[in-house]
């Protein structure tokens, strides 16, 4: 068997299937992110706090994408790939981080608008997007910017 006897055949054989996978992930992530965005209505509170409601719901395989492509990187050496993906983590953190700031402001907005919807199941609708929209964006940032810190760091040492 190949894979007992030679340590590292068996995650050569399979990083090309590995990033392959991450950069799938990737392209479905930001297809979700762009038809979240547009048509962007910057100005409009209601916009606003629904834009990141939605981007922080559609985050996660971006994100997953991501983990495994600065896995794939630093597993196979490739410093300029794991940096890379560092940068795009930071940039995608700041971002988010900017969008939880965004909608907290926006949250006096969206319960005043609340109290006077029509049901109770509609108005505690919207508190709940405004409330997820500003803890996963936050939560999402503060990953994403450790994990890019993570990868910058290790893409300037020698892995191997």
């Amino acid at each position: 068997m190949r894979f007992a006897n030679s340590p590292g055949a068996g995650w050569r054989g399979l990083q090309p299937i590995v990033a392959t996978l991450g950069l799938a992930l990737v392209a479905n992530g930001v297809v979700g992110q762009v038809l979240a965005y547009f048509p962007a209505q910057w100005r409009r509170p209601e916009w606003e706090v629904a834009y990141y409601g939605e981007f922080s719901a559609t985050l996660a395989l971006l994100v997953l994408g991501l983990v495994v492509l600065g896995a794939s990187a630093l597993g196979s050496g490739r410093r300029s790939w794991a940096a890379t993906v560092g940068v795009v983590c930071v940039g995608l953190a700041c971002w988010s981080l900017y969008g939880s700031g965004l909608v907290a402001l926006d949250l006096p907005l969206v319960f005043r608008a609340a109290s006077s919807v029509g049901t109770v199941e509609q108005a505690t609708g919207m508190r709940l997007v405004g409330i997820k929209g500003i803890a996963l964006s936050a939560l999402y940032g503060t990953g994403l910017l450790w994990m890019g810190a993570t990868l910058l760091g290790r893409s300037g040492r020698k892995t191997r």
